[in-house]
C-alpha cells in the first residue's frame, strides 16, 4: 500500500484526503480553519489533527503515509514554512498518523499546481484571505496573502 496524506488547511477551513496509489481515496475528513495566526496554535492544531483523523480512521494499524504533503494559510516566510512544518508534525502525531516525508507549502501554491497543468497559469483566491500567484511551472511569484 503507498499512501499519500494530502492536506488544505486554509483560514476557513481544513481538508484531509488519504490516497492510495492503486485503490484512490480512501478517506477524506474537514475540520475549521487553522491559521495559527488568526485562530492561534492550538486550534489549528487541533482542527488539522481532527481532519487528519477523519481522513486516516480507515488506516491499517502500524501502517505510516509516504507522503503527508500541506499546503497551509499563514506559510508566507522561511520563518513560518518552519512553524507550519512544526505543526503539520504535531498534527499528524496527536492524530496518531506517522509520514515518511512531510511535505509544507502555502495554501494558495498548492491551488496554483492543482488547478494549472505543470503549475503554469495565474491564480486569484479571495475568500477568508486573498492572495495571487503566477508560475511557469519551475518559478512562481506571489501578490498579497
Amino acid at each position: 500500500m503507498s499512501l499519500v496524506l494530502a492536506v488544505d488547511g486554509g483560514g476557513t477551513k481544513s481538508l484531509a484526503v488519504l490516497v492510495d496509489e492503486e485503490r484512490g481515496v480512501i478517506g477524506s475528513g474537514r475540520a475549521g480553519g487553522c491559521n495559527p495566526q488568526s485562530v492561534g496554535a492550538e486550534q489549528a492544531e487541533q482542527a488539522l489533527a481532527q481532519a487528519i483523523a477523519a481522513a486516516c480512521q480507515g488506516l491499517p494499524p502500524g501502517a505510516e503515509v509516504r507522503t503527508a504533503a500541506f499546503g497551509l494559510a499563514g506559510v508566507d516566510t522561511p520563518r513560518s514554512e518552519e512553524e507550519g512544518r512544526l505543526l503539520a508534525l504535531r498534527a499528524l502525531s496527536a492524530a496518531g498518523v506517522t509520514a515518511a516525508q512531510v511535505l509544507v507549502e502555502n495554501d494558495g501554491l498548492i491551488a496554483l499546481r492543482g488547478a494549472a497543468a505543470g503549475g503554469r497559469g495565474l491564480l486569484v483566491a479571495a475568500g477568508t484571505g486573498s492572495v495571487v500567484y503566477a508560475g511557469d511551472g519551475e518559478r512562481y511569484v506571489r501578490a498579497g496573502g
